[in-house]
């Protein structure tokens, strides 16, 4: 599950990207909406595994994958 949550979270991103969509970040909203609700417990794995990180919107958590360009993707947001 872990491994369909960081390519689901790849593929947004590269979409908000495409679209000149910022912030990059994606939502757990976002998430659900594609992956259903049982991605808790993925999403945790990861966050501990240092493969994404999280925080807070005013109205969601967002998560964002940690890249090797992700400073330079960074600056853009």
């Amino acid at each position: 599950m872990e491994q369909n949550v960081l390519e689901t979270m790849e593929r947004l991103t590269n979409e908000k990207i495409k679209k000149k969509i910022f912030p990059t970040h994606i939502t757990w909203v976002d998430l659900r909406k594609e992956l259903g609700s049982q991605i808790t417990e993925a999403i945790l794995k990861l966050i501990e595994d240092g493969k994404i990180k999280t925080g807070h919107t005013l109205n969601d958590r967002y998560l964002k994958l940690i890249t090797v360009n992700n400073s330079t993707n960074e600056k853009a947001n």
